[in-house]
């Protein structure tokens, strides 16, 4: 009896630690880098890029001072991944596979810029009639106004 229990103790321990290796494999993982590229044409990583990535489930996460990043547990499917940094942008598809990590270079780009300024006023009238009650005055050689 003891040797059956052993066994169902045995088996049972199996089967709970089988369920979360079943549950990783279900998924897999995105991981990458934000660059830019120099006018020398140097590659520079972009640090602290927000980055979403948007499909069957949306998550964001955000690059490290290398410029590299990496999202776990993804559901498997198509995505769009975007990463963003001030002034600078970048868009991919991928396709994320179970027990796998799809990895992606992603090249920030300056963004167009849409930006406009309005400048209205008005100017003030001015009185060319002199004052009732003063002489014009008259210019001498010197170009002087005297009175």
């Amino acid at each position: 009896m003891t040797q059956i229990l052993a066994k169902l103790v045995v088996i049972g321990l199996l089967g709970i630690l089988a369920v979360p290796q079943n549950a990783q494999q279900a998924t897999g993982s995105v991981q990458g880098v934000v660059i830019t590229i120099d006018p020398d044409g140097g590659r520079s990583v972009v640090p602290g890029a927000k980055i979403s990535l948007d499909g069957p489930k949306h998550i964001d996460a955000e690059a490290d001072a290398e410029g590299k990043f990496t999202i776990s547990r993804v559901a498997p499917g198509s995505y769009g991944i975007t990463a963003k940094a001030p002034g600078m942008t970048a868009t991919q598809n991928l396709v994320v596979a179970a027990g796998n990590v799809s990895e992606v270079a992603l090249e920030v780009k300056v963004e167009a810029v849409n930006e406009s300024i309005t400048v209205t006023g008005t100017a003030n009238q001015v009185d060319t009639k002199e004052a009732s009650g003063t002489t014009p005055g008259t210019r001498g050689s010197s170009g002087r106004l005297s009175r």
